[in-house]
């Protein structure tokens, strides 16, 4: 496999030491910034008191100051109070893998690589709650692990139970981004808040950035890509597991509107203009935006036979976390499951093109779909 692709971790607990989106000005991911360990925890714990308001319906727009300040409070409180609980579950999650390690449950790691089980479930242990930056981690990079771990059903419990933790994290950081848009008066009062809270943090932040403020409030190196991202969980013991690196395109389906709107505010840039008139030449109702090239690591899980009547079943998960799985111990002497990690240069399947390859703009990356109508 492709070692650039993988970091090898040197970890740290959950209690030690890094989002996606780009960094506030003046919070570089630098060595010498990140060099703190210790927990930032600048939100004021009243603050994750819910104002009780009725939010179905509630155009925050149009609400009094005080009830939209209450608002925007909740929604940084919330943020760490979700954290606080994702510390305290990783850290159930992590003793309950230990446990089974001792009850005789087996482990393998391929990335890490780990010679025997003991290493390999530390190794997968430690994935678990690595959410943190390492020094000299790059800012969109996230730590991989190839691996599989055999559970008691108490401990793939707590694992789900994780990753809801993490979906919730993720939906308030999801709010926070809302609330962080140009022009909206949320925007303005979260400005006012951490200005009071964060005397040093730069309050004219925009939505792309709630992930470095959340970092300057919360943990300076908190990574909330590793944060957030779902474990794989499989409910019986497979029978095979197969990893693949994968390069596809990063795309945006983006409406005729919106691509004429984008257009038409660079109205200045001739180019842009040429472009408009472009797409007024043409009907289509949606164009392809391809933002870049995402490496991604793809897992297939082929599961047993149920029965004697049926079939393998399979599942599938893009993640560059461990894979843990339900191994029965009373069931006897279950076979562990296959492992393979597909090399690079291994022919991969051809898929059929949905989109023109050539750009069919000159100031955006938009391509047409080569079926207008289906698009």
């Amino acid at each position: 496999m492709n070692t650039a692709k993988t970091m090898n971790a040197n970890l740290p607990s959950v209690e030690g030491e890094g989002d996606s989106g780009n960094t506030l000005p003046g919070f570089m991911l630098s060595g010498a910034q990140l060099r703190p360990t210790t927990e930032t925890s600048l939100i004021p714990t009243e603050w994750e008191t819910d104002p009780q308001l009725t939010l179905d319906g509630l155009d925050l727009q149009n609400v009094s100051s005080e009830d939209r300040e209450a608002y925007c409070r909740f929604l940084l409180g919330k943020l760490q109070s979700r954290y606080r609980d994702l510390k305290v579950q990783g850290n159930r999650v992590r003793e309950r893998i230990a446990l089974d390690g001792s009850l005789g449950h087996r482990a393998m790691m391929d990335t890490p690589a780990a010679e025997d089980d003991a290493t390999a479930r530390q190794q997968a242990t430690e994935s678990l709650t690595n959410w943190f930056y390492k020094d000299g981690q790059n800012e969109k990079e996230t730590i991989s692990y190839i691996g599989a771990v055999g559970c008691s059903s108490e401990a793939i419990g707590a694992i789900k139970e994780l990753n809801r933790q993490k979906a919730g994290f993720k939906q308030a950081l999801g709010h926070l981004r809302d609330a962080l848009h140009h022009g909206t008066q949320t925007c303005g009062t979260l400005y006012s808040l951490v200005g009071h809270i964060a005397p040093n943090a730069l309050p004219n932040v925009e939505r792309r950035y709630a992930g470095s403020l959340v970092r300057h409030l919360i943990h300076t190196r908190l990574n909330i890509r590793q944060l957030v991202r779902q474990i794989p969980v499989v409910g019986s013991c497979p029978a095979t597991i197969r990893w693949r690196w994968t390069e596809v395109p990063t795309t945006l389906r983006l409406k005729r509107a919106d691509v004429l709107e984008y257009l038409d505010q660079r109205a200045d840039n001739p180019l842009a203009r040429l472009d408009y008139e472009r797409i007024c030449t043409v009907s289509d109702g949606f164009f392809c935006w391809r933002k870049g090239i995402s490496h991604d690591c793809r897992i297939s899980v082929k599961c047993g036979l149920k029965s004697a009547d049926t079939r393998p079943h399979y599942l599938s998960f893009k993640s560059r976390m461990p894979v843990f799985y339900l191994e029965l111990r009373d069931s006897g002497a279950a076979v562990p499951p296959k492992m393979t990690v597909v090399p690079d240069e291994t022919e991969r399947r051809t898929r059929e093109k949905r989109v023109d390859p050539e750009p069919f703009l000159n100031t955006m990356a938009i391509h047409r779909y080569l079926n207008p109508s289906a698009s």
